[in-house]
């Protein structure tokens, strides 16, 4: 059985940058974003005027139809209006997560082999002379406040001297391969828009390939996600999709986004009471961490309408506890996705009758849901893997055919990878990864399951769960687990806390670790790969 989204009117023509600005020239000197920590703004009208000169200043200096530039930066006022320059010149961008170490960075250079990296002033303070190490990039721009007075590293020039003061400069492009060189008369829609890191959280990231048509598409949604009388914060990072797609829908939609560089429940509090956010588009673990802070019970948080959560499952619940704090006054939304889908798959609006539900199909988008074993499609209720197919799905992964064709079949199907079911109403629901299901005895244990739980206990502040290998049982459950500050909380605490709770397989008996951190990826999904290799090391 194929389940299939709403219907989109008409899909989109014409190259995100003029997309967008098609939509945000009539908000004119409106202020579009504001930040946090500079108090600086930026208007519509700056976005589209800056996005144009910075497309003809890299045009200039070389910059063509098909390269590869990668933007590495914090979210800040700046990063909209560069991303859709480089998009203005017919170039690729991939984004960076300013986190990345540099073992991360090399991979992602490699993976996507940029002419020219873009960074911001934090980045090229902190960051930058151990990515250098990598020795495949020749020339950085620079950009942000201190560029003009403080003696920038050999190799990087300032983006406002060489854009908006026309400094002649010859840049030192690296020569690595044009995306699109390979393929005979590509349409402009068809063009790769952003190169993005896959979740990473079972093996290394993989380069997904998103077209223009494929984020116009999704922006065509905007105004379900956004109008022009909210004030979003936003502090859901701008180099995933999850985060990009939903600061771009608000510009489309002219609301007002308030950027976090980095997240403390007091600067948030401020923020609130300051800007008078009305919207929250938040990663679940954000969200997480906001309950377990009592966060939520200030009176600050009356101004909240809407809640958003995506980028990594909330288990009903934490849900639950969500509404009791904000029904009053606010609405909370949950979604489902995946970069390789560009936005979200399933959304809804969660309510005491629809916990534990991403909700249903997003407009535009197919879903079946087949057998692991024998690959068929099955009916409601009835557990698989989750597969989708339409205008949202990624291209390729960049330079990994094999992979490509693992993940979307001769038929278009992206396997997701993902274990889930729908039910009558044809509202979805997720298991877990399939990859990460814990085989115990010929059971099989959810590692999520465990962690929804866990999370519960008031001396926990965040937990993880892997199946550790065992040649008597197959898998056995084993948890990490990051202690409240001043907690004396035991294992065995920890052990009884989940085995009062469970069927006597699921109980932890691959034992509990406390540590100071869960690895997490850029989304807040948990990395079991860095996990299992800690597991290995020890």
């Amino acid at each position: 059985m194929i389940l299939k989204g709403r219907k989109i009117r008409s899909l989109p023509s014409m190259p995100i940058w003029e997309y967008i600005n098609e939509k945000i020239q009539i908000f004119g000197e409106k202020t579009a974003q504001v930040e946090v920590e500079t108090k600086k703004e930026i208007t519509f009208s700056e976005i589209i005027n800056n996005s144009k000169c910075l497309s003809e200043g890299l045009k200039a200096q070389g910059i063509q139809q098909g390269d590869v530039i990668a933007i590495c930066s914090e979210n800040n006022i700046d990063y909209c209006w560069i991303v859709l320059g480089v998009l203005q010149t017919g170039a690729c961008c991939t984004l960076l997560s300013p986190t990345y170490t540099s073992r991360e960075w090399h991979h992602a250079l490699s993976v996507s082999q940029p002419k020219l990296v873009m960074c911001s002033m934090s980045v090229c303070e902190t960051k930058l002379e151990q990515y250098l190490e990598t020795g495949t990039i020749q020339n950085v721009l620079v950009w942000g406040t201190g560029t003009e007075n403080k003696q920038l590293p050999k190799c990087c020039i300032s983006l406002k001297e060489i854009i908006f003061n026309s400094k002649k400069t010859n840049l030192m492009l690296a020569k690595n391969n044009n995306v699109t060189e390979q393929i005979e008369n590509i349409s402009t829609m068809e063009l790769p828009a952003f190169i993005l890191s896959s979740s990473g959280s079972t093996s290394l990231p993989k380069g997904v390939v998103l077209t223009h048509f494929n984020v116009t598409t999704a922006l065509t949604t905007s105004g379900d996600y956004a109008s022009s009388d909210e004030i979003a914060l936003g502090i859901s990072p701008f180099c995933h999709a999850y985060g990009l797609l939903l600061v771009l829908m608000c510009m489309c939609e002219g609301s007002k986004v308030v950027i976090m560089r980095k997240f403390s429940p007091h600067i948030f509090i401020n923020c609130l009471q300051e800007y008078k956010v009305t919207c929250l588009h938040l990663m679940a673990s954000l969200l997480v961490v906001l309950l377990k802070k009592d966060v939520l019970d200030k009176p600050e948080c009356k101004s909240i309408h809407h809640v958003w959560t995506g980028a990594a499952p909330l288990n009903p619940k934490l849900q639950a506890l969500v509404l009791e704090k904000l029904s009053k006054h606010a609405v909370l939304h949950h979604s489902y996705g995946l970069t390789e889908t560009t936005f979200t798959m399933f959304t809804c609006i969660v309510g005491p009758n629809s916990l534990g539900t991403p909700g249903k199909l997003t407009p535009g988008m197919e879903c079946k849901v087949i057998d692991v074993e024998t690959g068929k499609s099955v009916g409601p209720n009835c557990k698989g893997e989750l597969c989708f197919r339409g205008p949202l799905l990624m291209r390729e992964y960049i330079r990994n055919i094999k992979a490509t064709i693992k993940a979307i079949d001769f038929d278009g199907w992206l396997h997701s990878g993902d274990l889930g079911y729908y039910n009558e109403d044809g509202y979805f629901f997720i298991v877990d990864r399939l990859k990460e299901i814990i085989k115990h005895q010929g059971y099989q244990i959810s590692p999520s399951e465990l962690e929804s739980i866990l999370i519960m206990h008031p001396a926990v502040l965040d937990a993880a769960v892997v199946g550790i290998e065992d040649k008597t049982f197959g898998e056995l459950p084993k948890a990490f687990i990051v202690k409240e500050p001043d907690s004396s909380v035991t294992a065995d605490q920890i052990k009884d806390f989940i085995a009062n709770q469970v069927s006597p397989y699921k109980k932890l008996s691959g034992g509990v670790r406390f540590v100071n951190f869960i690895p997490k990826t850029t989304t807040g999904k948990i990395n079991r790969r860095e996990l299992r290799y800690y597991i290995e090391k020890v």
